[in-house]
């Protein structure tokens, strides 16, 4: 196609002034970039506050608990500063609230807490490290009441800084239901003269929350004591001297309701003229079976509502489970004599000694607690250097070394031979009675002439003892007496030897008598 010039132009400027208005249509302003305002500093982070205790849940027996509710120990309390960064250090105050305690328990303790109102407050805790939890102190829950039986409550911990940053914690504190126990009882008496007689005040509780029917209530009575009166109807009564001595079991008729506490009179106790440290147990527990109520010949023992609590009534009922015991020391003694042995023999020789202890009285007795617990026995042996044991008899313990020890290593056993010390019981805890006595029979080998047994053999028995010098016995070895093997071999070649200088004195002569003629 061809254009015309003048077209041209023409079409020139309708495009040019298209342009140009479309230019003004779209007229672009500048853009200008103010530079960016600075951000503020962020500030420092502040420490994150956490607490934290042993145990965040807790159980408290009642006086009344089970041996099979283990009280919770106490627990630590402890400030902790989880912030973010390492540097960081966190001041505050904690407090710990115990007071729905109040009520409820006793013996609680609370730390920071000096006018003992259960509410604690520890003020400047300073400088908790980011890592390195702080230790407050130690809540201690003590006693449960009866009251409590069945509930719970609360202990509030609260941490708190300046800044009013706050951690909190809460300790579950239970009062398990508890069961029947005695909690009446006679106190621990000295003094007693034997024959005479001894109250016995006895009563219980049903800390449980049911009614209990039917209890079984016990009593025993180590083998100085005896019941003073004639069996009641609904008690049976053992004598077993030779073990814990007499046992008395009585069926006690209900409803017991919970929470309430009876007592019952059971009358005295007759101590016997051996009598030296007795002692009084009881306990009770609930039972379901058909109940022994045609046992003696006696009045029916029954149980009464407790009106008020006498000296007798127990503060302190021991852990959940133990029986309820006391004792009764009288004026009488107990001598025990230790005998001893000297060996006759030589060198060699297998020598057979029996060791021994005898009560010379007057009192009968079985080995006090402390006793119990040494490292005595009724006849301890300490082999002096010199001498060998080749047999020891079944109920003495063997151990390798003449010293007390506790190591597993120095033990060789009942009855075995090679030991430097041996302990010899035979009584099972028993009263040993006024004229028993308990020997031993060892085999030794003397391995020298002279041997260092001082004191060699001793008894445990010698608390209150009157003659404490009788307690100790030596071992000892006689050897100049002794006509052993050796000794009459000695003696028969000297006097062989002597015979034949004899004879041949005799023969000599006549021959020297012919040679001089």
């Amino acid at each position: 196609m061809t254009l015309t010039r003048s077209r041209s132009r023409s079409l020139s400027r309708t495009l040019g002034s298209a342009l140009l208005a479309l230019c003004a249509a779209t007229a672009v302003t500048p853009v200008t970039t103010a530079p960016a305002a600075a951000s503020p500093a962020a500030p420092d982070p502040a420490p994150a506050l956490a607490l934290i205790v042993d145990h965040a849940s807790m159980v408290i027996p009642s006086r009344g608990g089970s041996g099979f509710q283990t009280p919770t120990p106490d627990t630590g309390i402890w400030l902790s500063n989880t912030g973010p960064w390492a540097g960081g250090k966190a001041d505050a105050t904690v407090t710990v609230d115990a007071r729905a305690l109040k009520s409820m328990a006793d013996g609680v303790a609370v730390p920071c807490d000096p006018d003992g109102d259960l509410l604690g407050v520890c003020e400047n805790v300073r400088g908790v490290v980011r890592g390195v939890p702080r230790r407050i102190g130690t809540l201690t829950l003590g006693t449960g009441r009866a009251s409590a039986v069945g509930r719970s409550a609360k202990v509030r911990i609260t941490a708190k800084d300046a800044e009013g940053h706050r951690a909190e914690h809460r300790v579950d504190v239970k009062f398990p239901e508890g069961q029947i126990r005695v909690d009446r009882a006679p106190r621990a008496v000295k003094g007693v003269e034997p024959g005479s007689t001894v109250e016995t005040p006895a009563g219980f509780t049903n800390y449980s929350l049911k009614p209990v029917r039917t209890v079984r209530w016990t009593m025993t009575l180590s083998p100085g004591l005896a019941p003073a009166s004639a069996p009641y109807r609904n008690c049976t009564s053992v004598e077993d001297a030779g073990g814990p001595g007499t046992t008395v079991t009585c069926y006690l008729k209900g409803p017991f309701a919970p929470l309430k506490s009876y007592d019952l009179d059971f009358g005295g106790l007759t101590v016997a003229d051996s009598a030296v440290s007795e002692t009084v147990e009881q306990d009770v527990t609930a039972f379901s079976g058909p109940p022994n109520d045609r046992a003696g010949d006696g009045p029916v023992l029954t149980a009464t509502p407790r009106t008020r609590a006498d000296a007798a009534v127990l503060k302190d009922l021991g852990r959940p489970g133990d029986r309820v015991g006391s004792t009764v020391a009288t004026t009488n003694t107990t001598d025990f004599a230790v005998t001893g042995a000297t060996l006759k023999g030589a060198v060699g020789d297998e020598v057979t000694a029996t060791l021994s202890v005898r009560n010379n009285g007057p009192g009968s007795r079985a080995p006090t607690r402390e006793e119990g617990t040494s490292d005595l026995a009724p006849v301890t042996l300490r082999v002096p250097d010199g001498l060998t044991v080749v047999k020891a008899p079944q109920p003495c313990y063997g151990r390798r070394t003449p010293h007390a020890s506790h190591d597993t290593d120095d033990f060789l056993g009942l009855g075995k031979p090679g030991g430097r010390r041996y302990t010899c019981g035979g009584t099972g805890g028993s009263a040993m009675a006024k004229g028993a006595t308990l020997s031993y029979t060892f085999t030794f080998r003397i391995d020298k002439a002279s041997v260092d047994g001082t004191d060699a053999v001793t008894t445990v028995y010698g608390a209150a003892d009157p003659r404490r010098a009788d307690n100790t016995a030596d071992l000892t070895v006689d050897a100049a007496s002794a006509a052993g093997p050796g000794a009459w071999l000695t003696i028969g070649g000297a006097a062989l030897v002597l015979a034949a200088i004899a004879a041949f004195l005799l023969v000599r002569r006549p021959w020297a008598r012919d040679g001089g003629a």
